[in-house]
């Protein structure tokens, strides 16, 4: 657990954050489906695709926008300080993309 290793006092505030969650695939049980939405995928593009019932890379990257935004407003003309974002996969690289 990351908040361990930091004093107590260095920590101001922690909260959990969905637009940082991961790409969301939908529910895929099916081998046919899992078959389908690949082939699919390749037609349109990795970044494009919409997995049924899931996100396409594109949503993924609307909500780290967003969340950009609200972090850049939330400390406008705050003291600077450090930001720790735990977060992984797709949603990571298109973090550090933006």
């Amino acid at each position: 657990y990351m908040l361990h290793a930091l004093d107590a006092d260095q920590v101001v505030v922690v909260r959990e954050e969905p637009r940082v969650a991961e790409q969301q695939f939908g529910n895929l049980q099916d081998l046919e489906t899992i078959w389908r939405s690949k082939v699919e995928r390749r037609k349109y593009g990795r970044f494009f695709y919409r997995f049924p019932d899931g996100e396409a890379g594109l949503d993924v990257y609307s909500r780290i926008s967003s969340f950009i935004g609200t972090l850049r407003r939330d400390h406008v003309g705050s003291v600077p300080h450090d930001v720790v974002i735990v977060t992984h996969g797709l949603a990571l690289r298109l973090f550090l993309m933006r």
